[in-house]
């Protein structure tokens, strides 16, 4: 198991300075590769203070996941890279892009897998409780 550290999200503000953001955790298993893309329930659900979201690769993958809010506005952007088959894990506190505790209520995430000229998307929903 591999776990990679935040900033290697790429995720940058304005300036071009590199957003760290905190709370999120990924890992990896490449010694279990699915058949097919998934995307699991997050677990525990509902969540207080963190959450962990577990997708599969069955190919390499243009790999995007994302929280939005209930006015279907975007909270973050967990990942946004490509990535080799494989399990990964995310676990996420319960905070925005920059930082911010969201409060609670029903928030969807949604993963969108980009290979081979296709793009699949794949959105569930999550309840956060303070």
């Amino acid at each position: 198991e591999l776990l990679v550290d935040s900033t290697s999200y790429g995720i940058s503000d304005q300036n071009g300075e590199i957003i760290k953001p905190t709370g999120i955790e990924e890992s990896i298993n490449q010694e279990k590769i699915p058949k097919q893309h998934y995307l699991r329930q997050n677990y525990p659900n509902p969540f207080n203070p963190e959450t962990k979201i577990e997708y599969g690769l069955s190919k390499r993958s243009h790999v995007k996941l994302e929280i939005y809010n209930l006015l279907g506005q975007k909270v973050l952007t967990l990942i946004d890279k490509e990535q080799l088959p494989g399990v990964y894990t995310i676990k996420w506190d319960g905070k925005t892009d920059s930082n911010k505790e969201l409060s609670s209520g029903l928030y969807f995430y949604r993963i969108t897998f980009d290979y081979n000229n296709q793009n699949k998307e794949i959105t569930r929903k999550m309840i956060l409780i303070k």
